[in-house]
């Protein structure tokens, strides 16, 4: 499940295509490494992409930029 709140403000953003400041948004599953905190700037074509993906489905809009990110950090196994 992923629970984005989006009340960012401003003229600047992280990634190509992204403006409006931060926001948050809280990845939950199983699959999930308890308590991670990405350092990763993403924005929603980056949330996009990552279902896309992970159900195989054609990338849609901006979500097929190579600037968009997919959020496999979140699912990536600790080291060791």
């Amino acid at each position: 499940m992923f629970i984005t709140y989006d009340e960012g403000d401003g003229k600047t953003g992280c990634c190509t295509h992204a403006i409006g400041g931060k926001i948050v948004t809280l990845v939950i599953s199983p699959l999930v490494q308890p308590g991670f905190v990405s350092h990763v700037p993403y924005d929603h074509y980056s949330l996009l992409r990552t279902i896309e993906v992970s159900w195989q489905l054609p990338l849609l809009g901006k979500a097929q930029c190579d600037c968009s990110l997919p959020m496999t950090d979140f699912f990536a196994k600790p080291a060791g």
